[in-house]
Protein backbone atom coordinates (compact mmCIF):
# COMPACT_ATOMS: atom_id res chain seq x y z
CA UNK A 1 0.00 0.00 0.00
CA UNK A 2 1.42 3.48 -1.33
CA UNK A 3 1.34 6.66 1.10
CA UNK A 4 2.84 10.11 1.66
CA UNK A 5 3.49 11.27 4.76
CA UNK A 6 3.94 15.34 5.15
CA UNK A 7 7.46 16.22 6.48
CA UNK A 8 7.69 17.73 9.50
CA UNK A 9 10.65 18.36 11.79
CA UNK A 10 10.48 15.39 13.03
CA UNK A 11 11.58 13.63 10.25
CA UNK A 12 14.16 15.50 9.41
CA UNK A 13 16.72 12.68 9.86
CA UNK A 14 14.83 10.23 7.92
CA UNK A 15 14.70 13.17 4.95
CA UNK A 16 18.78 13.53 5.50
CA UNK A 17 19.68 10.25 4.60
CA UNK A 18 17.60 10.03 1.82
CA UNK A 19 18.16 13.13 0.38
CA UNK A 20 22.11 12.51 0.58
CA UNK A 21 21.63 8.55 -0.60
CA UNK A 22 19.41 9.33 -3.45
CA UNK A 23 21.67 12.66 -4.49
CA UNK A 24 24.92 10.63 -4.73
CA UNK A 25 23.10 7.48 -6.70
CA UNK A 26 21.49 9.75 -9.23
CA UNK A 27 24.68 11.96 -9.64
CA UNK A 28 27.67 10.51 -8.24
CA UNK A 29 28.83 8.93 -11.08
CA UNK A 30 28.76 11.89 -13.12
CA UNK A 31 30.40 14.19 -11.18
CA UNK A 32 33.43 15.24 -8.84
CA UNK A 33 33.35 14.62 -5.56
CA UNK A 34 34.11 18.16 -4.30
CA UNK A 35 31.25 19.40 -6.14
CA UNK A 36 28.86 16.53 -4.32
CA UNK A 37 30.54 17.41 -1.25
CA UNK A 38 29.85 21.44 -1.59
CA UNK A 39 26.04 20.82 -2.51
CA UNK A 40 25.42 18.27 0.68
CA UNK A 41 27.21 20.12 2.53
CA UNK A 42 25.47 23.98 1.63
CA UNK A 43 21.68 22.29 0.65
CA UNK A 44 21.40 18.64 2.90
CA UNK A 45 22.46 19.21 6.82
CA UNK A 46 20.57 19.59 9.48
CA UNK A 47 20.41 23.80 9.55
CA UNK A 48 19.76 23.73 5.64
CA UNK A 49 16.84 21.51 6.32
CA UNK A 50 15.54 22.71 9.09
CA UNK A 51 15.17 25.66 7.14
CA UNK A 52 13.87 24.31 4.18
CA UNK A 53 10.98 22.45 6.66
CA UNK A 54 9.61 25.45 8.40
CA UNK A 55 9.27 27.44 5.17
CA UNK A 56 5.41 26.98 4.62
CA UNK A 57 5.92 27.37 1.03
CA UNK A 58 7.92 24.42 0.70
CA UNK A 59 6.57 21.04 0.97
CA UNK A 60 8.32 17.53 1.64
CA UNK A 61 6.89 14.69 1.24
CA UNK A 62 8.50 10.77 2.00
CA UNK A 63 6.56 8.17 0.13
CA UNK A 64 6.00 4.50 1.80
CA UNK A 65 5.32 1.12 -0.09
CA UNK A 66 3.98 -0.83 3.02
CA UNK A 67 6.33 -0.13 5.69
CA UNK A 68 9.71 0.60 3.18
CA UNK A 69 10.48 4.29 2.88
CA UNK A 70 10.51 4.44 -1.11
CA UNK A 71 11.54 8.16 -1.90
CA UNK A 72 10.60 11.69 -1.58
CA UNK A 73 9.16 14.55 -2.80
CA UNK A 74 9.82 18.51 -2.23
CA UNK A 75 7.44 21.19 -3.99
CA UNK A 76 7.87 24.86 -3.69
CA UNK A 77 5.32 27.33 -3.83
CA UNK A 78 5.28 31.38 -4.02
CA UNK A 79 8.46 32.89 -3.24
CA UNK A 80 10.18 29.55 -2.41
CA UNK A 81 10.42 28.50 -6.04
CA UNK A 82 14.36 28.51 -6.92
CA UNK A 83 14.91 30.19 -10.26
CA UNK A 84 11.85 31.29 -11.65
CA UNK A 85 8.98 33.06 -9.58
CA UNK A 86 5.88 31.96 -11.16
CA UNK A 87 2.81 32.40 -8.55
CA UNK A 88 0.30 30.55 -11.02
CA UNK A 89 2.85 27.43 -10.74
CA UNK A 90 4.25 25.09 -7.93
CA UNK A 91 7.84 23.63 -8.55
CA UNK A 92 9.00 20.25 -8.57
CA UNK A 93 12.37 20.59 -6.96
CA UNK A 94 13.27 17.10 -5.92
CA UNK A 95 11.06 13.80 -6.89
CA UNK A 96 13.79 11.29 -6.16
CA UNK A 97 13.13 7.76 -5.57
CA UNK A 98 15.88 4.77 -4.17
CA UNK A 99 17.71 2.60 -6.57
CA UNK A 100 16.21 -0.33 -5.24
CA UNK A 101 12.64 0.53 -6.16
CA UNK A 102 13.14 2.09 -9.14
CA UNK A 103 11.77 1.47 -12.62
CA UNK A 104 8.71 -0.05 -10.55
CA UNK A 105 6.11 3.13 -10.43
CA UNK A 106 7.11 4.67 -7.92
CA UNK A 107 8.40 8.23 -9.85
CA UNK A 108 4.91 8.21 -11.40
CA UNK A 109 2.71 7.59 -8.18
CA UNK A 110 5.06 11.17 -6.67
CA UNK A 111 4.56 12.89 -9.98
CA UNK A 112 0.59 12.24 -9.46
CA UNK A 113 1.21 13.37 -5.75
CA UNK A 114 2.27 16.64 -7.24
CA UNK A 115 -0.39 17.40 -9.88
CA UNK A 116 -2.95 16.61 -6.78
CA UNK A 117 -1.50 19.13 -4.41
CA UNK A 118 -0.82 21.48 -7.71
CA UNK A 119 -4.78 21.43 -8.49
CA UNK A 120 -5.50 21.38 -4.61
CA UNK A 121 -3.47 24.71 -4.30
CA UNK A 122 -5.61 26.28 -7.74
CA UNK A 123 -2.31 26.34 -9.48
CA UNK A 124 -2.43 26.30 -13.63
CA UNK A 125 0.81 24.82 -13.98
CA UNK A 126 4.11 22.27 -12.16
CA UNK A 127 7.83 22.86 -13.47
CA UNK A 128 10.92 21.68 -13.21
CA UNK A 129 14.24 21.93 -14.05
CA UNK A 130 16.20 18.94 -15.21
CA UNK A 131 19.55 18.43 -16.14
CA UNK A 132 20.03 18.36 -20.14
CA UNK A 133 21.58 14.58 -19.58
CA UNK A 134 19.07 13.53 -17.53
CA UNK A 135 17.95 11.28 -20.49
CA UNK A 136 15.68 9.17 -18.35
CA UNK A 137 14.13 12.11 -16.76
CA UNK A 138 13.58 13.77 -19.55
CA UNK A 139 11.92 11.19 -21.74
CA UNK A 140 9.81 10.70 -18.27
CA UNK A 141 8.47 14.06 -18.27
CA UNK A 142 8.00 13.86 -21.56
CA UNK A 143 5.78 11.49 -21.24
CA UNK A 144 3.56 13.42 -18.80
CA UNK A 145 3.09 16.00 -21.05
CA UNK A 146 5.89 18.34 -19.69
CA UNK A 147 7.29 20.90 -22.40
CA UNK A 148 10.36 22.66 -22.30
CA UNK A 149 10.24 26.20 -21.94
CA UNK A 150 13.72 27.44 -21.29
CA UNK A 151 17.28 26.47 -19.95
CA UNK A 152 18.78 27.70 -16.89
CA UNK A 153 22.09 27.50 -15.69
CA UNK A 154 23.18 26.05 -12.49
CA UNK A 155 25.81 25.21 -9.93
CA UNK A 156 26.84 22.23 -8.41
CA UNK A 157 29.71 22.59 -5.87
CA UNK A 158 31.58 24.91 -8.45
CA UNK A 159 30.79 23.54 -11.75
CA UNK A 160 28.08 25.23 -13.79
CA UNK A 161 25.08 22.62 -15.51
CA UNK A 162 22.51 23.37 -18.03
CA UNK A 163 18.94 22.60 -16.83
CA UNK A 164 15.91 22.31 -18.41
CA UNK A 165 12.94 24.31 -17.58
CA UNK A 166 10.16 21.73 -18.21
CA UNK A 167 6.31 22.80 -17.43
CA UNK A 168 2.90 21.16 -17.60
CA UNK A 169 -0.05 23.11 -17.89
CA UNK A 170 -3.37 21.62 -16.17
CA UNK A 171 -5.98 24.45 -18.38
Amino acid sequence: MINFKKCGLEDIETLKEISIKTFVDTYGEDNIEKDMSLYIQNSLTDEALTEQLTNSDSLFYLMFDNENLVGYLKLNIEKAQSKIYDEDSVEIERIYVLDEFQHRGFGQQMLDKAIEIAKQLDKGSLWLAVWEKNNGAISFYHKNHFKQVETITFILGETPFTGLVMKKWFH
